[in-house]
């Protein structure tokens, strides 16, 4: 059973609610690997970014993107505590 934790917002899309699922399933796992605490990396959908990005401001960690093909792109959190250096 799944849980609505985030607006995924793609109503209007085609397949909106296959995409709204793959979105859920990429915030699910980035927000298991942010409650870890240790830093990563992950690709994820564009539409995915400023969730990531904000969810990880929220926690406290530092975190950044950049873009890869159209629609996609990378997203790096640092470790519990640790900024850029």
């Amino acid at each position: 059973m799944y849980v609505l934790t985030e607006n995924m917002d793609v109503s209007g899309l085609p397949a909106a609610e296959q995409y709204a699922f793959a979105l859920g399933v990429e915030w699910s796992e980035f927000h298991r690997k942010l409650c870890g605490g240790a830093s990563f990396r992950t690709v994820c959908r564009l539409k995915n970014r400023d969730r990531f990005v904000a969810l990880a401001a929220k926690c406290g960690r530092f975190c950044e993107d950049h873009p890869l093909q159209p629609g996609w792109c990378e997203v790096f959190v640092g470790d519990v505590g640790r900024g850029p250096r």
